[in-house]
């Protein structure tokens, strides 16, 4: 496949008839030799499909299309490359050039259904694709155009060609390279449209399916909100990038204008053509803008969902404890009422103290203290201290570690 492509982009250099290239490039030719319906000399238009320029850099063929398309060294550099868009001239100033050409990129992201082929979006049921195409529009003095399309879909081949096919009848001989242009850029931006909506269909899907207030407890999926917003706003640079490389695309329309390359009328209408496309780009950015309000929106819901369930819950925590606190506060009074006469019980059930003599002694009952009662005290109030330093000791090893800690730290 790469020595068919190799041979097939020589073959494209070389001008070869399109019916000699392999499979793997795609070559339609458009010439036509009616001049009564141009009203002149016809072009003779050609497009190819070729794969990304990266894909051409590694197989060595660039200075080949360079020299023979008018391409800048710089189309094929990484910067160029991974670009997020671009626009330039080759030969547009000089009228006494034999040949011109003009070249821009566009990259679009778009969500497709599930797929393993594709990148998924992280907890979602849906992927996304990147869109790397760049063109090349190059025309001679001769009445010859070649399109060359870059890295361009096999869904968005077919409409391209479908569309300089109803088109190819109203290129004349005086406009026909922006003619085709145009046909391009509004291409271009019906892709960018259908990728704008259906990111707008995702956070739609997240409007429709948000936690309802009464949910318990609610469960927003934050990470799959910021992936999708992190995709959307990719998707709305590169709507940017490509409404400066149609300003670019401005500049040097009037630089062909100025160069007497169109005449008057005839580039002012292309030039219309043109505005009203970028007309619909600013729309497109706009929209793409409101849907990244649209999700932040949903995020901030989200967020405040789920606060409120936590100050609801922490609200019942609170009217929990307060009722616990209630009962304990009904336990210790109890306990300080009833305390004292426990301790009281406690000293007088022990064997230091006698009601009851012996009626062999004394017939009559007295009250008998044991001359041993010291000993109570002798043990007891030791033991309270012992417990106490302890306890005081235990305390301050604890704080000097806190203390320690969080110098550390």
């Amino acid at each position: 496949m790469l020595a068919d492509t190799i041979v097939a982009s020589r073959l494209i250099i070389n001008n070869s008839a399109a019916s000699k290239l392999p499979q793997c490039i795609h070559c339609v030719r458009f010439g036509r030799s009616d001049r009564s319906l141009l009203g002149g000399d016809a072009y003779d238009v050609t497009r190819s499909f070729l794969p990304e320029a990266s894909a051409l850099v590694q197989l060595g063929v660039e200075k080949e299309f360079s020299s023979a398309f008018k391409l800048r060294p710089s189309f094929w550099r990484s910067t160029s490359i991974e670009a997020s868009g671009f626009f330039g001239s080759q030969g547009i100033p000089k009228t006494n050039d034999k040949s011109s050409s003009i070249f821009y990129r566009f990259l679009i992201k778009e969500p497709v259904a599930r797929a393993d082929s594709y990148p998924r979006l992280d907890g979602a049921d849906s992927a996304y694709v990147w869109h790397k195409f760049a063109f090349c529009i190059s025309w001679t003095t001769q009445c010859k155009i070649r399109v060359l399309c870059f890295g361009v879909p096999i869904t968005f081949q077919q409409s391209i060609t479908d569309s300089i096919t109803r088109q190819i009848i109203h290129v004349d001989n005086s406009q026909g390279p922006l003619d085709l242009n145009n046909i391009i850029i509004e291409e271009v931006i019906a892709l960018f449209d259908r990728s704008v909506w259906s990111w707008r269909d995702v956070v739609r899907d997240l409007e429709k399916n948000r936690p309802v207030k009464g949910d318990l407890p609610p469960d927003p999926d934050y990470t799959k909100m910021h992936e999708i917003a992190r995709h959307i706003i990719h998707s709305s640079e590169t709507i940017s990038t490509a409404q400066k490389t149609l300003k670019a695309m401005f500049r040097c329309y009037d630089t062909i204008r100025a160069t007497a390359l169109l005449d008057t009328q005839s580039s002012e209408e292309v030039k219309a053509q043109l505005e009203q496309q970028a007309s619909l780009l600013t729309c497109l950015r706009l929209r793409s803008e409101a849907i990244e309000a649209r999700l932040r929106n949903e995020i901030n819901l989200a967020f405040n969902l789920v606060a409120q369930y936590d100050a609801r819950s922490a609200v019942q925590i609170s009217a929990n404890t307060a009722t616990d606190s209630a009962a304990m506060k009904t336990i210790s009074v109890l306990g300080l009422v009833f305390l004292p006469g426990t301790f009281i019980c406690s000293i007088f059930s022990t064997t230091f103290f006698s009601f009851t003599p012996d009626a062999t002694t004394s017939p009559e009952q007295r009250w008998v203290v044991s001359k041993m009662f010291w000993v109570y005290f002798a043990v007891a109030v030791p033991t309270t201290l012992i417990t106490i330093a302890c306890c005081a000791t235990a305390g301050k090893r604890r704080r000097g570690g806190s203390l320690l800690y969080g110098k550390e730290a």
